[in-house]
């Protein structure tokens, strides 16, 4: 504000110092020559009257020539202060209003040679100026600092301004083409005359244009560039300049025709192959019979696996689904209360059961590593529990048969690796197994070490017996789908030749081997060598509780649970009716899938235990309804009960919303862990979890692929099938 106020009053001291000189310059030249006549008038007193007289005269005279040259020195100062100093200012004045954006008080005050009206302005013009030139710097910096080629023309299209970067890429200077067309010297001769008069077109008519153009630089080195072209329009509509900017595309413009080369070149290519085409037709037309034969025996092949899987899982289901109720019942006789000769019946059905369900599974493993639809997991595992949880379930049996069954660990082999522990655990179930069948006296002995032989990460488990022993004959088919050492041994010990068979196919799929080493009459020793990592440094740190290790369930008293079952199968119906009632539940059964959704509808339950293959609505089906429904049952627990016990079975009954599952025949110990899962998740331990890991992968038996998430139109269709069960059931109730 000072110094505002210094501008303000600057030209007003100044008026007073000139009005201050002019009025000194006539008091001095005005008093001096009146001080000059008194001394004279003193001094003539004493004189004649003539000499008074001349004196009186000339003091007149110096009077009228000192006020002379008053007037003249002001004359000469006013009109030293008109041409110095108004008139310049007048001119400020005029600039100032014929430029400034002022109002009719400003122009007045100006017009009037008001100084003060002049200083302001002038103040207020300069900090304009000053705003002006921060914006000018920081446009110059930008301009400055981007690659792309930027020009500023007038609205005929001479150039003006252009940044640096417009040097870099063409070579030119600003003062070489200031005031040139860019076009007269930027565009190559052969350019495509349509781009240059789209050009001209576009500037002609003040309208914007994004296009490619060839150029070429000072020196004569053509370079392509894409230019954008844009109007500057003033305040009132008027065009004012063209901006335009360049980028460099020369690299792309390469790119672009080496792929159009190599397109050029892929089309030669395709041709030649074309041609080569038309001659491997000929060819082939002269094997076309041969090939129609075997595309029809690899058709009727493919057919027949097709047929083949279809049947084991028909055939999986439906010995499954009477299986449950034989080995349900008997469990159920089992825990009643029966004298010895009673519960020792009971105890032969469900044995004979659970070996046919054994050789079940043994054909269903069998087909699905056939099918190579086996995929193994790698988790940490600790060796001593794969041989525990083998030896402590084989060893009633041996001790049954008057046999001592031994294992051992080697020192030197690692406590926990990486591995598969269910397939482990099951190759080693099948050769225990095995060399306890076929041992009458002695003992069997499980021996884990490293493989000294295959070093690395192999590790070697040695099941070895005092058996009858194996021929070299036989040695040689051993491993043989439905083989045996010879025919008397199946009518002897019975089985049906898989178990080997699938011990081999599992140790390849977990890249090992396996062998054996028999003498007749002295005992067998099978071995199997398979690659085991050892666990990085957060593996090695688990804990017992954190690796996987056969589930140990024990049947416990839960709370009372409202439970609606969906079956259609009468015996099973009786069966869960029977299981049920034992556990304390109550118990509602629901034939098919529209009678679940009725019964939801119509009661209050905890619990769903659905069966899968049902009619007229099956159970994923009506899983999904219910997840797809708004009522409050919407996410009521549901665990699957089906004799489905193919591959990924399980994965598609989790995808379709259910929360467990349970494979046919019911084990009513596995029933019972899977509801106290899925009713008290918060109380699971990790058993629970690696039981149903484990129960998964023992039920799977042949390629299959999960369910993906409903899509919008499926749940459309779910909220629409809903709809017609809630309106089938008011139009009954009406």
């Amino acid at each position: 504000m000072s110094e505002t106020r210094k501008v303000q009053f600057a030209p007003r001291t100044l008026l007073l110092a000139f009005a201050g000189i002019a009025f000194s310059a006539v008091l001095l030249l005005t008093l001096t020559p009146i001080a000059v006549i008194h001394m004279l008038e003193n001094h003539v007193v004493s004189g004649s009257h003539d000499e008074a007289s001349a004196a009186y005269y000339l003091d007149a005279l110096i009077a009228a020539a000192s006020f002379a040259l008053a007037l003249a020195v002001v004359s000469f100062l006013i009109h030293y202060w008109k041409k110095s100093l108004l008139t310049p200012i007048r001119e400020i004045n005029r600039l100032l209003v014929k430029n400034g954006d002022l109002g009719e008080a400003e122009i007045a005050s100006l017009s009037k040679g008001n100084l003060t009206t002049t200083a302001q302005t002038l103040a207020d013009a300069f900090a304009q100026s000053k705003c002006a030139k921060n914006e000018a710097d920081r446009f110059r910096l930008v301009a400055e600092a981007i690659d792309y080629s930027v020009l500023m023309t007038d609205p005929e299209g001479y150039l003006v301004w252009a940044n640096p970067s417009f040097t870099r890429m063409t070579g030119y200077t600003l003062e070489d083409v200031i005031g040139r067309k860019p076009g007269h010297f930027l565009r190559a001769p052969e350019s495509e005359p349509s781009t240059t008069a789209a050009i001209e077109r576009h500037i002609r008519d003040y309208k914007a244009l994004d296009t490619e153009v060839l150029n070429m630089t000072k020196d004569g080195r053509r370079f392509w560039a894409h230019l954008e072209i844009r109007p500057v329009f003033g305040a009132d509509g008027a065009p004012t300049n063209f901006i335009g900017i360049e980028r460099d595309i020369t690299e792309d413009k390469r790119t672009e025709a080496a792929l159009e080369a190599n397109c050029v070149e892929l089309q030669q290519r395709i041709s030649d192959l074309q041609n080569a085409k038309g001659e491997l037709e000929a060819e082939r037309a002269k094997l076309a019979s041969s090939a129609d034969e075997l595309s029809s025996a690899k058709d009727a092949a493919e057919q027949a696996n097709r047929a083949k899987s279809e049947f084991l899982a028909t055939v999986s289901h439906e010995l499954r689904t009477p299986m449950n109720g034989v080995l349900g019942m008997a469990e159920l006789l089992i825990d009643s209360d029966l004298d010895p000769e009673q519960r020792d019946h009971a105890s032969a059905i469900k044995d004979s059961g659970e070996s046919l369900l054994v050789l079940l599974n043994d054909i269903l493993d069998l087909s699905r590593l056939e099918a190579q639809g086996l995929e193994l997991e790698t988790v940490p595992i600790r060796l001593a529990d794969i041989v525990a949880a083998v030896t402590d379930v084989m060893r009633a049996n041996a001790n049954d048969r008057g046999l001592e069954l031994k294992a051992e660990i080697s020192p030197d082999a690692p406590e926990i690796v990486m591995g598969d522990p269910t397939r482990l655990r099951q190759v080693l179930f099948n050769l225990t197994s095995n060399a306890i069948k076929f041992t009458d006296s002695g003992t069997v002995e499980v021996f884990v070490s490293p493989d000294s032989i295959k070093g690395g990460n192999f590790i070697r488990i040695d099941v070895t017996d005092t058996g009858i022993g194996i021929s070299q004959e036989a040695q040689a088919r051993l491993f043989e789908r439905f083989s045996q050492a010879d025919s008397s041994i199946s009518r002897t010990h019975g089985g049906t030749g898989l178990g080997l068979a699938i011990c081999r196919e599992l140790t390849r799929l977990m890249d090992g081997d396996i062998s054996v080493e028999s003498t007749p009459g002295k005992g067998s020793k099978f071995s199997i060598s398979v690659p085991l990592a050892r666990p990085n440094g957060d593996a090695e740190n688990l804990a017992a509780d954190d690796l996987p290790s056969p589930p140990t369930t024990v049947r416990k008293a839960t709370d009372s649970w409202r439970v609606l079952v969906a079956e259609d199968q009468p015996i099973n119906a009786k069966l869960m009716t029977a299981i049920m009632g034992r556990l304390n539940h109550t118990l509602t059964i629901a034939p098919n899938g529209v009678e679940v959704i009725k019964e939801l509808r119509q009661g209050e339950f905890d619990l769903i235990l659905m069966d899968i293959q049902m009619p007229e609505i099956d159970g994923i089906l009506a899983t999904k309804v219910i997840r797809s429904s708004d009522e409050p049952w919407h996410d009521i627990p549901i665990i699957a009960l089906t004799a489905h016990a193919m591959a990924g079975t399980r994965d598609t009954y989790l995808q379709a919303g259910m929360n467990g599952f349970v494979s046919k025949p019911i084990s009513i110990d596995a029933l019972v862990h899977e509801i106290n899962i899925v009713m008290n998740p918060a109380g699971s331990s990790q058993h629970d979890t690696q039981g149903l890991k484990q129960e998964s992968q023992a039920t799977e038996s042949s390629p299959g692929t999960p369910s993906e998430a409903p899509s919008e139109d499926e749940e459309a269709f779910l909220e629409d099938m809903l709809s017609d069960l809630v309106e089938g059931d008011d139009q009954s109730a009406a």
